[in-house]
């Protein structure tokens, strides 16, 4: 467990939010080690305070610094500090977890493949519709919009703090990610009757 930082953003010079920042820009895979012992502890206190266990909390903290990698072309200086970029994401993250805990424990999660189950005949039995192949298919950026909005139950205002994608342009990918799956699954769908 990283220990508990206070302050950590007015510690740094402009040089090493900088130098940080280029490290992260160029990526420079040195910069999550830098950026884990600067942040770590905020990381984990900011996990703890939302998701009230530890071992989720350390998931989370593993995760926070994952997406910060991931999603490094996203960060914009102008638009906000490192420091409040990495807070953002952890929240986020944190939100996400005890969201994906309450839906495990209450068994509550509908499956892509199940929901389109439901929306055919149901006196009919189908067969697998091939959900992960049909998936593959789809453009990459409406699969991670889908994604977090249906399946990690993110908020279109959290998708566009944690993307850096303008609410219209979520809005209208969604949309598009939409109809592309119904142009899709017609010939994915195959359909056994069963006696």
């Amino acid at each position: 467990m990283p220990k508990i930082a206070s302050s950590v953003s007015t510690t740094l010079s402009e040089s090493q939010k900088f130098s940080l920042t280029e490290k992260l820009k160029n990526e420079d895979q040195t910069v999550i080690a830098d950026l884990y012992d600067l942040y770590g502890g905020v990381v984990y206190s900011i996990a703890i305070r939302i998701v009230k266990s530890s071992d989720v909390a350390s998931t989370v903290l593993q995760d926070t610094f994952c997406k910060v990698w991931k999603y490094r072309a996203n960060y914009d200086s102008s638009k906000s500090g490192l420091f409040t970029w990495i807070t953002s994401i952890a929240r986020n993250t944190a939100i996400d977890a005890t969201r994906n805990q309450h839906f495990k424990s209450a068994a509550n999660m509908l499956s892509l493949e199940s929901a389109a189950h439901k929306t055919v005949n149901e006196s009919n039995t189908y067969d697998g519709i091939g959900v992960p192949d049909l998936l593959k298919r789809m453009n990459e950026k409406h699969l991670t919009l889908l994604q977090k909005y249906y399946f990690q139950g993110y908020t279109h205002s959290e998708i566009v703090e944690e993307l850096g994608i303008p609410l219209g342009t979520i809005k209208t990918r969604l949309r598009n990610a939409i109809q592309e799956l119904r142009r899709i699954l017609p010939h994915d769908l195959h359909i056994h009757q069963t006696c």
